[in-house]
């Protein structure tokens, strides 16, 4: 955070440090809310092609059974991870004030919690090598607990990067460590150390984003103090941390359950999957959240900007990530074997029926704006306790059919789930359920037309190969941006896009 000036006439220190903390985010809104959009396009496409990269490259070195392995642990110790940094993030830049001792006591419990649940999951390593069978995953146990103490060190410099709308460094932030960790994990994977090197990579991005937080942000936490009350600031947090524990475990029963009961081979399979199905979206729903959330909470007093901008988000991410999984299930065998090799022959069938879960999630941040900027985040916790036991009970149904029935019963259930969860978000709103539908279904309806469209080519032209992937996919780009220019609706989106929400975010600059 770079050091400003007190107002004159200020001796206060906490008038000082409130200061401290709101004036860089106040110059942020003005000018720097241009360059910010840019920033996020440019640096989730670069991700997008590291990620991709690396994936291609690591599934072609290692098999199967190594991914598997890392994934039986990765699926524990992430439910754990959640608990190191409490909420207090989201806390952190939701609030519409807060002081730099308030954020050095947020640091200091992410901290602390941190270290208590790195040497917890250390001792349950043994517990995790009975669960699976599998001695091997006593050395991988340890080694990843390590990175809990990482994750707590950079907690809240982020958070306050997020909070003053600095898109370049957050983008930093996630990219450098991003290019360190793939050039890492595929160095290793040649030299042979196997399910070793994703191992490392793990530990090595907790280790490469703590540093590349604290360079980027100059504020330095100082010594706690019993004269800071941050409890109701704790309160938020851990009703927010309450609710992620519930929705990570709704979406890793799954590997909990293939894990124990079908290998790791399966395993791998069905994580790799999921995990190409999921990487689109997350390379874009993680940096507009970075930008859509602190901006809606700023906007939350003010009804009529609100719902605008809130539309116009929720629209725009639509328009990016649904025609992605549309089109992923449209040429799921062509994909799987671009990216992955004919090693991953199994996957296509397992790709194609997680495509539904994933068409949901393309827009599963939506709600999650509302509660958390509207503050209900009492409201979301309790949508979670209901529908997690709904998703866990379908998981356990679809066991009787292996994988496949797995990924069959995660799109139903969580179908189910998640248009419940959006109809009471909109309930308390500026936001109708009606507004909600009309700003997806658009960028949905023109999804399904190219993809019906390319259907009808793949017949015509016949082609099962890399060239044919190529064509498939520039028919189906074609078809859904004419679509999209050719009504009013789409073109609206569009606009959006390069205006409003990427380029610059009007309403907040009387925020």
């Amino acid at each position: 955070m770079t050091q400003v000036s007190p107002p004159e006439g200020t001796s206060d220190p906490a008038d000082m440090n409130r200061h401290f903390v709101t004036s860089h985010l106040e110059a942020n809104l003005g000018g720097r809310s241009v360059r910010g959009g840019i920033v996020v396009m440019v640096n989730h496409a670069l991700r997008f092609v590291i990620q991709t990269g690396g994936t291609m490259i690591l599934a072609r070195i290692l098999a199967p059974e190594e991914f598997g392995l890392v994934a039986m642990v990765s699926s524990i110790t992430g439910l754990i991870g959640l608990l190191g940094n409490l909420g207090l993030s989201a806390a952190t830049y939701q609030r519409p004030t807060i002081t730099h001792v308030e954020v050095t006591a947020l640091f200091w419990i992410n901290v602390i919690v941190s270290l208590v649940l790195s040497l917890l999951v250390a001792m349950m390593a043994p517990v995790i090598a009975w669960f699976y069978s599998d001695l091997r995953l006593i050395n991988i146990t340890l080694v990843l607990s390590s990175s809990f103490i990482f994750s707590g060190l950079s907690a809240q410099h982020y958070a306050i990067l997020v909070r003053q709308m600095r898109f370049g460094a957050t983008a930093a932030v996630q990219t450098i460590p991003l290019v360190v960790v793939s050039l890492l994990g595929v160095g290793l994977a040649w030299a042979g150390w196997g399910y070793w090197a994703l191992v490392s990579m793990s530990v090595a991005s907790a280790a490469c984003t703590a540093l590349a937080a604290w360079t980027f942000s100059s504020w330095r936490p100082g010594w706690p103090t019993r004269q800071c009350n941050v409890s109701e600031l704790v309160r938020f947090g851990s009703q927010l941390t309450g609710y992620d524990l519930l929705i990570y475990l709704m979406r890793n029963v799954d590997n909990f359950l293939i894990g124990r009961f079908l290998g790791a081979e399966t395993l791998g399979i069905y994580s790799k999957a999921y995990g190409l199905l999921m990487l689109p979206i997350q390379q874009i729903n993680a940096p507009l959240n970075g930008v859509i959330l602190p901006a809606l909470s700023r906007l939350s007093n003010q009804p009529d900007r609100f719902r605008n901008y809130y539309l116009k988000a929720v629209a725009v991410l639509a328009a990016i990530s649904m025609p992605i999984i549309v089109f992923a299930f449209v040429d799921a065998d062509l994909l799987i074997l671009a990216l992955l090799g004919s090693q991953w022959d199994g996957a296509g069938w397992i790709f194609r029926l997680l495509t539904p879960a994933a068409l949901t999630g393309t827009i599963n941040f939506a709600p999650s704006w509302l509660f958390t900027s509207l503050g209900n985040s009492a409201r979301q916790l309790r949508w979670a306790y209901l529908s997690t036991p709904i998703i866990i009970i379908g998981f356990c149904i679809g066991m009787i059919w292996g994988a496949p029935g797995v990924a069959a019963s995660f799109s139903i259930s969580f179908g189910i789930c998640f248009w419940m969860v959006a109809a009471d978000a909109c309930r308390q709103s500026p936001v109708s359920f009606l507004d909600f539908l009309r700003a997806i279904y658009p960028s949905f309806g023109a999804s399904l037309i190219a993809a019906a469209i390319v259907f009808l080519y793949q017949s015509f032209a016949g082609r099962n190969d890399f060239l044919g992937f190529v064509a498939d996919i520039l028919v189906f780009s074609t078809v859904y941006l004419m679509l999209c220019g050719a009504t009013t609706s789409g073109r609206t989106i569009l606009k959006a896009f390069f205006s409003n929400i990427i380029s610059k975010p009007k309403q907040l600059r009387d925020a």
